[in-house]
């Protein structure tokens, strides 16, 4: 599977109530005639906001979330439960995604100010955390959502029971 960028939303709404925001403010249409009522998983496409050409966006529950991880196992994006990952057709370069991306992070930031986001590359890097209230913090390149970085992110995400130390 090729990388992809990722934005997780800390959200109540089910991904397909959120994918309304995305169609709605963003022009954006749903791929192979999905419809909102459609499962929670669901493909988009649009106009890309950096580069010529299109963009995919699929919107879905955030499954890496494990409610019973041990202390030493969180992740950053834990309590983020829906999870947007975003893709340019290749051959894009990987420069041009992540430019992608990080325009659709602060659309979507400019566009729901009271939700918490995090910026994402390959499920792997954190790039940048938006916190209700504060500005946009952007991290150091090899900062990993995992644990041994948690002194890094932990003050720029929604904390779980987990990470309550």
């Amino acid at each position: 599977m090729s990388e992809r960028e990722n934005i997780f939303v800390a959200e109540a709404e089910k991904p397909s109530q959120f994918s309304r925001l995305l169609v709605d403010r963003f022009g954006l249409e749903y791929m192979q005639g999905e419809e909102p009522q459609a499962p929670e998983d669901l493909g988009l496409r649009g106009q890309a906001l950096t580069a010529d050409g299109f963009v995919g966006l699929r919107v879905h529950p955030n499954a890496f979330v494990d409610p019973d991880a041990a202390t030493d196992e969180v992740q950053a994006f834990d309590a983020y439960p829906v999870q947007i990952d975003l893709w340019l057709p290749r051959p894009a370069v990987d420069e041009a995604q992540e430019a992608e991306a990080r325009a659709w992070f602060d659309g979507l930031v400019a566009a729901r100010p009271g939700l918490p986001m995090l910026l994402v590359h390959d499920v792997v890097l954190l790039r940048a955390a938006y916190l209700p209230g504060k500005p946009v913090h952007d991290f150091p390149t090899a900062t990993s959502v995992d644990f041994p970085d948690i002194e890094a992110w932990l003050p720029w995400v929604i904390k779980t029971g987990t990470m309550a130390f």
